[in-house]
């Protein structure tokens, strides 16, 4: 997709890819990797077809089997890529520009020469081949592009090449699009005939298996064995009794006639490798036929009932000095004094200045980015506001991801969060129960946590977490059934702001140049989208990292109430660039909407109304809409 860029209100003029990243290729890599400790790569392949998934699980099994040969590169580059070249930037720690992909955010294909000749008439195009390029073959997709124009003027797969003294000649072209080509346009192979004809037959992956079929005078048996995979030695058996069942007297089926039968595993995930028959049955073929599928059936029920583990948790001991107390079952309990009226409201920043002017907008929990507190100024801010207000609490969020730059530059605060008074630490990440408790802090979990259903919920607070916020991508009613039935903790709930869309190591505004300062001009960065949508992007100087958020601004104090029920929660509000007069009357407005569950009838929708009243007068002094429907929208 391509992005115009606003920086203080001004646009670029210029729609660029400006999220499309050339595509990873760890193909010179898998040796050290492998030494390093990793046991297995994953493939991405979404929205690729069967060709695609072939062709490069082929190349890396080759390479992990023989090691990486000249024609690796341009085996995967004809699978597919985006811009004309893989990139390993992240593998080597590095990140420029040049991990963008630029105009070509499809297939790019191989370029493997100049057109220096056409002939509509004989259906003839003519190229020079580019030194060190692999000659195309019958059947390959080959595309024509002309220099300083954005896609293809035409592309057609071509019958087998003729080779020439310095020139290569191919056929394919229509030639109504023949006249279209000019000489110096450039050829580029998009595809490899032979590697798809050579995937498409290869082994699907099925599991080999062995079988041992016996009989006596009213039933059948097979016994299955897996013989290689994950699953090697594990066996299934499975019986059909007859008798009256066959209607009348059978031949015996011969032993051939039976392990044909019984291999005939078709659309299964099996295929036999060896049978033997122990004794030949007088039964139909039909029974023989229904052994197979049910004892097959069973056989995959069996190897997925093999993987299957009781699920078991470390519980954290308790935190020294952090106030919370734990259980083996319910995760945290009572903090005394401090739910204030059953439940809480949170204020998360995206950016924080460090002052206290700026901070003090009356919620019970501040939850603030780790990097703010690189700032002189904000650990005494942080302890004039504990001074204030003793019941109110910080907490410190991590970036959904981190790298080195992240450790080197802002690990060292980790240390001395606890000893400045902060509460928690936030993350999604599954680690965050050992990180906070071995600087003695809470363990808060944000949306990066995945947590979709009540048996992960229950998992994350049975680790120690106080708080929990679950995908962003359920609805209201699965959000309802998971906090009714939880055994513990709190959950925090979206009530208003933007929602982060992404996390991008790749920052879209100075494309992680070298020398790069837009970000510490203290310049505002917008994408604008297909659509005339706006959204914020949020620069991390510290770690040339960006966050994208939401275009519309979410206000969903109906929603909210009806996913927790009578419950007790966290109602969160999210902050990027309201002033703090509006922070107030929001966080003021989702104490009211909190309070009103207590109160008569009509107090709820007379919150909801103040609440989304603050959140227009926002809307419009930004020219954001307010969004009512996000939990409407998810899984239900």
């Amino acid at each position: 997709m391509e992005y115009d860029l606003e920086s203080d209100g001004k646009l670029s003029g210029k729609a660029l890819p400006r999220l499309s990243i050339k595509d990873l290729a760890a193909a010179q890599h898998l040796e050290e990797l492998a030494k390093a400790g990793v046991d297995s790569f994953k493939i991405e392949g979404r929205m690729r077809n069967a060709d695609y998934v072939g062709i490069v699980t082929g190349v890396y099994r080759k390479i992990l089997d023989e090691g990486p040969s000249a024609g690796t590169v341009d085996d995967l580059l004809l699978a597919f890529n985006r811009g004309g070249r893989f990139s390993d930037h992240y593998l080597r720690s590095e990140k420029s520009d040049s991990m963008m992909t630029g105009s070509e955010t499809g297939s790019h294909g191989i370029y493997i020469g100049d057109v220096t000749a056409v002939n509509a008439r004989l259906g003839i195009v003519a190229y020079i081949p580019k030194d060190n390029t692999g000659m195309p073959g019958k059947g390959d997709v080959i595309s024509v592009r002309r220099a300083g124009t954005v896609g293809e003027i035409c592309s057609a797969p071509i019958s087998g090449p003729v080779i020439s003294p310095g020139e290569v000649r191919i056929k394919g072209f229509h030639p109504e699009v023949i006249e279209t080509i000019r000489s110096g346009d450039r050829v580029y192979r998009m595809s490899d005939a032979s590697r798809i004809r050579e995937a498409s037959g290869a082994d699907r992956g099925k599991t080999p298996v062995k079988g041992i079929l016996t009989s006596d005078s009213n039933r059948i048996c097979i016994e299955w064995t897996v013989s290689d995979g994950p699953s090697s030695g594990l066996k299934s058996a499975s019986c059909i009794a007859f008798g009256t069942e066959t209607g009348e007297e059978h031949k015996a089926l011969s032993s051939q006639r039976c392990a044909e039968q019984l291999s005939k595993t078709g659309g299964t995930p099996f295929i036999v490798s060896d049978m033997i028959i122990n004794s030949e049955p007088s039964v139909p073929v039909s029974l023989l036929n229904k052994l197979r599928r049910d004892s097959l059936d069973k056989l995959g029920n069996d190897i997925t009932a093999s993987f299957r583990k009781e699920l078991t948790v470390d519980v954290p001991a308790p935190l020294k000095g952090s106030g919370i107390l734990y259980t083996d079952d319910t995760g945290p309990v009572d903090i005394p004094g401090w739910k204030r009226n059953g439940s809480l409201v949170s204020a998360y920043l995206y950016e924080w200045d460090g002052s206290l002017e700026s901070l003090e907008c009356g919620a019970d929990i501040y939850e603030l980015p780790l990097r703010s507190f690189l700032k002189e100024n904000a650990f005494g801010s942080v302890k004039a506001l504990l001074a204030q207000y003793p019941d109110t609490k910080i907490a410190v969020y991590l970036p959904p991801a981190s790298n080195g730059v992240f450790n080197a530059k802002t690990g060292h605060l980790l240390e001395r969060l606890s000893a400045e008074g902060v509460f928690a630490l936030i993350s999604g990440d599954p680690g965050n129960a050992y990180v906070s408790r071995s600087i003695g802090l809470a363990d808060m979990r944000d949306p990066g946590a995945n947590i979709f259903n009540t048996e992960h919920a229950d998992l994350v607070f049975r680790q120690g977490a106080f708080s929990a916020v679950l995908s962003q991508e359920l609805g209201t009613m699965r959000i309802r059934d998971i906090i009714a039935n939880c055994s513990g903790g709190l959950f925090e709930l979206p009530v208003y702001g933007r929602i982060r869309l992404m996390h991008s190591e790749h920052c879209p505004a100075g494309y992680n140049r070298e020398g790069c300062r837009m970000c510490h001009s203290g310049r505002t960065f917008r994408l604008k989208d297909r659509k005339g949508m706006f959204m914020p992007v949020v620069c991390h100087p510290e770690y040339c990292t960006a966050e994208i958020l939401s275009p519309e601004i979410l206000c969903a104090p109906e929603d909210v109430l009806s996913a927790a029920g009578g419950e007790e929660m966290i109602c969160r509000a999210y902050f990027y660039d309201e002033d703090i007069d509006m922070r107030r009357e929001l966080i003021e407005a989702s104490r009211m909407l909190l309070l009103s569950r207590a109160q008569g009838p009509g107090s709820e929708a007379k919150a909801s109304v103040k609440l989304r009243s603050a959140a227009l007068s926002q809307g419009i002094r930004t020219g954001s809409a307010v969004k009512t429907g996000f939990y409407g929208r998810g899984i239900s």
